[in-house]
């Protein structure tokens, strides 16, 4: 194999962007020109997927470049604190100048995440986040006010997120303009929280996105939702299991529009300063999220699920070096720890090579092809669902394996949208076998779930129990943003 020549790697990494929400990826109501240059000049992955549908687990097991589970990284009060080496510690190790911006969602802004440089961070609240997590599976009670105010509270105007991002943006213009065409290779990562809730767009996307304009989401009335008993219970939890009024759902997806939008300019800005700088002809970009967003799809919010606008991402790669594409085959966020490596020329490890990821740009640079039968695999042990569910996609078939409950099963060749679910279909008996046997292979489903349980009844017992907990955590939604954004300018 051809070594990747050494290069500067601009790596944008947002927050819960769902990968329909662009229109490289088939929108046409949505206005994202960056992103949409951006991919049609470089690599489109259609089939990328997070490894965990929830925002600190996901974001752990692709710094560490592993399945999360096998770390401890079970949900958003398990943040990555460095415990795992990440591909920051293999970095900066190697003499890489690494420096982060924005939101990482780890423990603490400690170096000991393996980032030294870090600048304007967010990361887990109280090094904890959210210990609501701890008490998933004790009780039919627990209830997240928080995420439905979400949806019915969505507006246009400012808010403190909004202005984090922007000062996010900011110190990533000022970090670009410090670089020189002669440096040696650097890394910089750019951490966004849009398209993350709190919903609020601001004004100037509003009249992009008449609501009445928009279409509405699929199977989202009372009489043709999916009735899975896993689907129901997030349901429940996240306090959307009634008839939202189409007012609502149409409002909320609006305002979400705006928020790609608001990020997308972001993104152009951050182009633009490369540009500027001229460092766009030896710097190659990597875009992606941490996991989708499910906006009313299959009467469904928020992501946590193993539906499509969950799971699966926008990824998108380019760089002067970079053969336009698009690669129908399965990536996932695996793959980020051995693209920067490989990317900043570093020669991966016996350990590194044993992690399931691989590097994306000998695909990208057209040298290596992605074999069709590779794996998608995703797993979710977190609040809103008393079970662990676990996801194995091939090239054709989408199989979820929820412990103690029915499977799922999504012909995606013939029903991309998932309307049918063929889990308990006695002619797809031998698929679903199949696809069972390939999760097996990979981790133990009852095993991680009972390791889940014990860490999540252990964190139960620390943080006061129960009820304590419940009375305590039931509005936590979204990571607060540093003080001083609270106030408008």
């Amino acid at each position: 194999m051809t070594k990747t020549k050494a290069m500067n790697t601009l790596f944008i990494f947002s927050d819960e962007h769902c990968k329909k929400m662009l229109g490289c990826y088939g929108n046409e109501d949505i206005h994202t020109p960056n992103l949409d240059k951006l991919a049609s000049e470089g690599v489109r992955f259609t089939n990328a997927y997070c490894n965990n549908p929830i925002c600190m687990p996901s974001r752990a097991s692709m710094t560490v470049g592993d399945f999360g589970s096998k770390y401890g990284y079970w949900d958003n009060m398990s943040p990555y604190g460095g415990e795992e080496k990440g591909y920051g510690h293999r970095l900066v190790d190697e003499g890489i100048k690494v420096t982060t911006i924005g939101k990482l969602h780890y423990k603490s802004d400690s170096s000991q995440t393996g980032f030294p440089d870090m600048r304007h961070p967010l990361n887990a609240n109280g090094g904890v986040g959210d210990y609501f997590a701890a008490i998933r599976g004790f009780g039919n009670d627990a209830y997240k006010h928080a995420f439905e105010k979400n949806i019915t509270g969505a507006r246009w105007g400012d808010a403190p997120h909004l202005r984090f991002d922007r000062k996010t943006t900011e110190e990533a213009i000022d970090c670009i303009a410090s670089k020189n065409e002669d440096d040696e290779p650097w890394i910089i990562q750019v951490g966004y929280i849009t398209p993350h809730y709190p919903l609020v767009a601001p004004e100037k996307y509003k009249d992009l996105y008449p609501p009445d304009k928009l279409p509405l989401p699929k199977q989202f009335s009372l009489d043709k939702r999916p009735k899975h008993p896993v689907v129901s219970e997030m349901r429940r939890y996240m306090g959307v299991d009634y008839e939202m009024s189409e007012k609502t759902i149409r409002k909320a997806r609006a305002v979400y529009y705006g928020m790609c939008s608001f990020l997308d300019d972001q993104v152009g800005m951050l182009l633009k300063a490369l540009k500027l700088q001229g460092l766009d002809k030896n710097t190659r970009i990597i875009y992606a999220t941490d996991h989708g967003e499910m906006l009313g799809e299959h009467a469904t919010w928020f992501k946590e699920l193993f539906y499509e606008e969950s799971v699966s991402i926008p990824m998108i790669m380019n760089g002067p070096d970079i053969v336009p594409m698009e690669v129908q085959e399965n990536v996932s966020l695996f793959d980020i720890y051995p693209t920067l490596l490989d990317g900043a020329g570093i020669a991966l490890s016996d350990q590194d090579l044993k992690k399931p990821g691989r590097s994306l740009w000998p695909v990208a640079q057209g040298r290596e092809r992605i074999e069709k039968e590779r794996l998608a695999i995703s797993e979710y042990h977190a609040d809103g669902l008393s079970t662990s569910s676990y996801m194995v996609r091939d090239h054709r078939y989408k199989f979820i394996y929820h412990v103690d409950f029915p499977n799922q099963l999504f012909d995606l060749k013939n029903d991309p949208e998932e309307l049918h679910d063929l889990g308990q279909d006695l002619n797809y008996e031998a698929v679903v076998f199949a696809m069972e046997d390939k999760l097996r292979l990979i981790i133990d489903p009852e095993e991680t779930f009972m390791k889940s349980k014990i860490h999540q009844f252990e964190s139960m017992r620390k943080y006061g129990g129960h009820k304590k907990i419940l009375s305590q955590g039931v509005d936590f939604a979204c990571t607060p943003v540093p003080e001083e954004l609270n106030k408008a300018d």
